[in-house]
C-alpha cells in the first residue's frame, strides 16, 4: 500500500520574489501619492488620456515595427516624433487650459497651472482638515467670481434697458 504525495507545481516568475515585492510596493506607493496630490479622479484620468492616447495610437505601433523590422523605416520614425509632439501638446493643453467647467469634449479640464503642493497643516502634514480648508477657499473664490460676473451682467442688462427707454422717449411726440 503505497502513498503518493501530490506536490503542487512550482510556478516560476520571470522576476525574483524580491523584485516582485519591490515593484508592487512602488506601484501602490505611487498610486497613493497620486491620490493624495489629486483628490479629483477626473484630473488623473484626463492627464492619463492625454499621455496614453498619443502613445497607443501614434507611437506604440511604429515602435513595434521598428523593433521587429530589420529595414530602416523613415515613416515609422516620423510617426514616433509626431506622437511625442502630440503627447506634449495634449498634456500642455490639459495642464494650462483656461476653460472652466470642462472643455469642448465635456471632460473636466484643469484650470490654470497645476498646484502640485498638497495642502499642509501648520506641522507640514497633509490632513483632512487642511484639504477641507483648501476646498472651502476655492469655493469662496468661485462664488465671488460668479457674484462679480452676475453683477456685471446685471449692469449690462440695466444699461441696455435704460438706452432703450431713452430711445423710446425721443421717439414720442
Amino acid at each position: 500500500h503505497t502513498h503518493t504525495h501530490h506536490h503542487s507545481p512550482q510556478v516560476s516568475l520571470p522576476i525574483s520574489r524580491k523584485q516582485f515585492v519591490l515593484t508592487t510596493a512602488l506601484i501602490v506607493g505611487f498610486s497613493l501619492l497620486v491620490a493624495i496630490l489629486f483628490p479629483k479622479v477626473e484630473v488623473v484620468l484626463t492627464i492619463t488620456g492625454a499621455t496614453m492616447v498619443p502613445f497607443l495610437c501614434y507611437m506604440y505601433p511604429p515602435i513595434l515595427l521598428l523593433k521587429l523590422s530589420t529595414a530602416p523605416n523613415k515613416k515609422a520614425k516620423i510617426l514616433v516624433v509626431v506622437g511625442v509632439l502630440l503627447m506634449v501638446l495634449s498634456v500642455a493643453s490639459v495642464v494650462f487650459s483656461s476653460t472652466e467647467g470642462g472643455g469642448a469634449s465635456g471632460l473636466p479640464v484643469i484650470t490654470g497651472p497645476l498646484n502640485l503642493t498638497p495642502p499642509l497643516s501648520p506641522q507640514g502634514v497633509v490632513t483632512p482638515l487642511a484639504l477641507a480648508q483648501q476646498r472651502e477657499h476655492k469655493n469662496i473664490d468661485r462664488n465671488r467670481r460668479h457674484a462679480d460676473m452676475s453683477a456685471r451682467s446685471n449692469m449690462v442688462v440695466q444699461h441696455a434697458a435704460n438706452s432703450a427707454d431713452k430711445k423710446r422717449h425721443r421717439l414720442l411726440p
